[in-house]
């Protein structure tokens, strides 16, 4: 649809350029006023027909389209980390209890301020480019573990991260509220950077950690995707009763839409 609507757009300011310069201009002034008229009626028409195709499209991709807000989650996200031979690495909400050996994502909700639903969607989260395997070589905390970095895989001790730098996770429709979260071998990328380089000083944070996030979708077509820059930091929330070979981190989110 939108493939033909461009090229009538294309074509159509040529077609009524060829009818009104030359041939009701050379009808007119070869004595065929009336036939000139109708000429340069059906010229305006096509003229009138490219500017509402135009607008049409205007309308289409910046009015009747949903408008996405990508929030903050509602509570911090918590990183605990044994670095023993047993190496584990959980996740969760900085108010959830979770059984042992279970993880929960950072949630991010999305609300849409437009009355017409996004559907057949693609939410990409991109991490920050880093040079993760120098990184990983040069905690301190990690090189008891000896991390071993090949093919998107970190081997750490006994245990085995997939690590991406992005991926694309796909949903039905987007409504008036829905939610996303990074998909984990992404959001591995964030919490095995925090790991290995917040300092063993509670109360430090960390550099800041970024996701761009792409929202795109299908249905309606023709719009511009929605774009998001997320900013997470870690701070070192490790208790005096908390063990020697366990991190614990708190890391808050701020989330900003890009400009297009």
């Amino acid at each position: 649809m939108n493939k033909s609507i461009e090229f009538a757009i294309y074509w159509l300011p040529l077609i009524a350029s060829v009818v009104l310069g030359t041939i009701a201009t050379g009808a007119w002034y070869g004595g065929d006023k009336l036939p000139a008229i109708w000429l340069g009626f059906v010229g305006n028409v096509f003229l009138l027909l490219t500017f509402t195709l135009q607008l049409q499209q205007y309308v289409s991709a910046n009015i009747l389209q949903p408008q996405l807000e990508m929030q903050n989650p509602v509570q911090r996200s918590v990183i605990e980390f044994k670095a023993d031979g047993f190496t584990l690495m959980t996740f969760r909400g900085e108010n959830e209890a979770l059984p042992p050996g279970n993880w929960k994502l950072p949630v991010f909700p999305i609300v849409n301020r437009s009355s017409i639903n996004a559907q057949d969607v693609n939410v990409k989260w991109s991490a920050r480019p880093h040079d993760e395997a120098a990184v990983l070589a040069a905690s301190d905390r990690l090189k008891p573990l000896k991390p071993q970095f090949a093919s998107r895989r970190l081997n750490l001790g006994n245990t085995i991260y997939n690590l991406q730098p992005s991926t694309t996770v796909p949903m039905p429709f987007i409504t008036r509220t829905s939610e996303t979260f990074p998909p984990l071998d992404v959001w591995n990328e964030a919490a095995m950077f925090f790991v290995a380089t917040l300092p063993d000083t509670p109360g430090s944070k960390s550099d800041p950690f970024s996701f761009d996030v792409s929202i795109t979708w299908n249905i309606p077509d023709g719009a511009k995707p929605a774009k998001f820059r997320v900013k997470a930091v870690a701070t070192n929330a490790k208790l005096p009763s908390t063990p020697a070979d366990t991190l614990v981190a708190t890391v808050d989110f701020s989330v900003e839409p890009e400009q297009p």
